[in-house]
């Protein structure tokens, strides 16, 4: 990457702005088996994010079990001299074809990589199956092994997928391999899964144009049914005889169902398709594979609940594809779904056994007749799968392989594409394939790239700054330099409970890095890697002395939009229009917190404030701990409020304004807080159920930290007294 700076000089100032960037352009060769969600993979990168030059090749999908053992080698002659990279199906053993590559005379050797896109190890073989019967599929596990050894690099789909194919391999080594060389080949296969294995996650075309979510946040029309979706083909890994099972258990219920059935049935007699077809055709609207992916698309968008019930995983395109056009996901706690949605924030999701299925299920239909929860849950499913937009993974793809031009080896090469990734969020004690980013990485130099956005301005090296400021900026990561002991460990805290704040890095002495940020907490952001230098490297780094028990920086993405729908399920509500200064901002957040308010709204000049470091410190951290909704037009944004059934309270001086008094019970109300200055608008006004103030005794006004507070206890005054439940002490 080339980054070019303009330097111009102004009243004798020079001053350095960004003026283009440019990317390391490698040559990429694709060599993918045509099966469906393979070849859709290879093509969408190439089509929508490569911003490096890709050839792909797709090989015919019959007779897979010769082609994976024998047709790598068939492509030799299309792969040019210049490649950069390979990246071949796992479908494939390429073992011979790296041969005739290295074969080849003055030619620079490609990076090879594998993507595994699933393997032979832990995929299931049907017991009609020849190899299975004869005892001879443990072949095609073998290959990957093969592979394994000639390969630069392995990349799975998913965390879960890699952890699977690591306990199986030495599984296949210890059952087929000769006794007097299991040790060697054990030893040999751990430090390549160590070495040469990372995870790269599909990328998908979830196109925005084909959502129509407007029909789908309406409440069920009680004269429909839910629509159930079962979006896999009709195999037993699969696991079809569950579903029908738990479609049988609602018929039993009374609960009404239609039933959209997307996927083939590849068994002989299509036993699958004919009970479905006797079972249940009443109930079914569609059944059978789409030709067509716009056909596919309308049956998704058309599904209320897509249901999973698989024993065998190691993505879940349908299930994410469903989930973008609308459909709540009901799946089982295990397999690679955690790593998508996770469990803590998506409990009503997740099932543990069969005979919890059907109350799971039934409680979704209840949220789907309920328009506020059903809106607040569609968009937080959607918004759990829409980084696997291109958009946001061709970047990450682009600088993963970039990396790898540079010569980085392919573990590290995919930590750097991560470093700048939005992650998913993991469950609780799942692994995140980032173990490194557990451990401390050391900074002795003061102009260590790695920690060159915690320079100051005076002090940065202005190209590596806009280069990293820009990797940022691309997967949609625009990073806030926040601080401060007690911040720090309120914000751990607060991610721990379900808070949107994103590490990307923390920086800090190696003492304060055992005290605060333990291995533990940066479990819970396993993304962000842990950078310590000495107290007067940090110094200099920063450009002042910073006190010596309160040293701890973290980038983080905060504020996080979250969808209004969910804030509106939380009043009160906090309304912030343009209030500029983050002290005060941070002190109305701190107040509002101790008072059992957590739902914000904010104009975009208050949004600014909120990402102020100086709002964290002076909320005491408690602001990681809110909901935050950003209004591109406040006005509007309030008439939704109001529709909610939230009262909005406007606090001003004025000849309509009333004195401050309980709302009453409940605790739906809104208090609307302008500008220091200027107040309130007009236009913000006008949407206001009643504006009210503050009685004075002498003065002008209230600052408007003091003024909130007072309101806040005033109109929640009739509402239960709020009860400590041990977040945010002291310690």
């Amino acid at each position: 990457r080339t980054v070019t700076l303009k330097v111009n000089h102004v009243n004798g100032i020079q001053v350095v702005k960004l003026a283009s960037i440019h990317f390391t352009m490698a040559k990429i060769c694709f060599i993918v088996m045509g099966f469906a969600s393979h070849q859709t993979w290879a093509e969408g990168y190439k089509r929508e994010a490569s911003a490096h030059d890709v050839q792909l090749e797709i090989v015919p999908t019959d007779r897979w079990k010769w082609r994976m053992l024998a047709s790598a080698a068939e492509y030799e002659a299309k792969i040019n001299d210049d490649c950069d990279i390979l990246v071949i199906d796992g479908m494939f053993d390429i073992t011979v074809l790296v041969a005739l590559l290295k074969s080849r005379p003055n030619q620079s050797f490609p990076k090879i990589l594998v993507y595994m896109h699933e393997n032979q190890l832990t995929t299931p073989f049907t017991e009609r199956d020849r190899d299975k019967r004869n005892n001879t599929h443990w072949h095609y596990g073998l290959a990957h092994l093969r592979s394994l050894v000639v390969a630069d690099g392995f990349i799975f789909n998913s965390q879960q997928h890699l952890d699977v194919f690591k306990d199986s391999l030495p599984n296949l080594i210890n059952s087929q391999c000769p006794r007097d060389t299991v040790a060697w080949h054990l030893e040999q296969a751990n430090k390549m899964l160590l070495t040469k294995c990372t995870v790269l996650r599909y990328g998908l075309d979830l196109n925005e144009s084909y959502v129509d979510l407007a029909s789908k946040i309406l409440p069920l029309d009680k004269n429909l049914p839910p629509v159930i979706l079962w979006n896999a083909r009709l195999e037993e890994d699969k696991n079809p005889e569950s579903f029908l099972q738990l479609l049988h258990d609602l018929r039993k219920a009374k609960q009404k169902f239609r039933l959209i059935i997307l996927g083939t049935d590849p068994s002989k007699d299509g036993k699958w398709r004919t009970r479905f077809e006797k079972e249940y055709s009443e109930e079914l609207l569609h059944l059978g594979w789409c030709s067509e992916r716009i056909e596919y698309i309308d049956w998704l968008k058309k599904a209320d609940i897509v249901v999973s019930t698989a024993n065998h995983e190691t993505f879940g395109i349908s299930i994410v594809e469903s989930v973008w056009y609308g459909a709540l996901p009901l799946l089982p706690l295990r397999l690679s779904y955690p790593e998508i949605f996770n469990p803590d924030s998506f409990f009503d999701h997740f099932y543990t056994s069969p005979r919890e299925c059907m109350p799971k299920l039934l409680e979704l239909v209840r949220i789907l007749n309920d328009a506020i929860r059903k809106q607040s849950a569609i968009s937080r499913a959607r918004a759990a799968v829409e980084q696997f937009q291109w958009s946001l993974m061709g970047p990450l793809y682009d600088d993963f392989f970039e990396a790898l031009v540079h010569g980085e080896e392919i573990t590290l090469a995919g930590l750097i594409a991560k470093r700048n990734h939005d992650h998913v969020d993991q469950a609780e004690g799942k692994k995140t394939g980032q173990a490194s980013s557990c451990e401390k990485v050391v900074i002795t130099k003061a102009n260590d790239p790695q920690v060159a956005l915690y320079r100051p301005k005076s002090l940065r090296d202005h190209r590596e700054y806009c280069n990293q400021l820009s990797t940022f900026k691309r997967q949609k990561l625009e990073p806030s330099l926040h601080g401060g002991r007690r911040a720090m460990v309120r914000m751990l805290e607060a991610i721990s409970v379900g808070s949107s704040a994103k590490p990307i890095s923390f920086f800090t002495t190696n003492d304060l890095a055992d005290k605060i940020l333990t291995r533990e907490q940066r479990a819970l952001c396993p993304q962000a890697p842990l950078y310590v230098a000495d107290k007067d490297m940090l110094d200099e780094i920063r450009g002042q002395k910073l006190n010596s028990g309160d040293a701890v920086l973290a980038l983080i993405k905060f504020p996080v939009t979250s969808p209004l729908s969910d804030l509106v399920l939380k009043p009160p509500l906090i309304v912030l229009e343009d209030v500029r200064n983050a002290e005060n901002v941070g002190s109305i957040l701190r107040t509002a917190f101790c008072l059992g308010i957590t739902s914000v709204v904010a104009s975009k000049t208050a949004w600014a404030a909120l990402k102020d470091s100086r709002a964290a410190r002076c909320s005491m951290g408690t602001i990681y701990y809110h909901k935050f909704f950003q209004a591109e037009c406040l006005q509007a944004t309030l008439l939704d409020v109001r529709k909610a059934g939230i009262k909005v309270y406007g606090v001003e001086i004025g000849s309509d304004a009333k004195p401050v008094s309980p709302h009453g019970k409940d605790c739906k109300w809104a208090m609307v807080l302008g500008n220091e200055d200027k107040g309130m608008t007009s236009e913000v006004r006008c949407v206001c159920d009643n504006i009210v103030f503050i009685p004075q005794a002498h003065g002008d006004s209230l600052n408007v930290g003091h003024a909130a507070a007072i309101t806040m206890f005033e109109l929640g005054y009739d509402n239960p007294t709020p009860n400590h439940d041990g977040r945010a002490e002291c310690k």
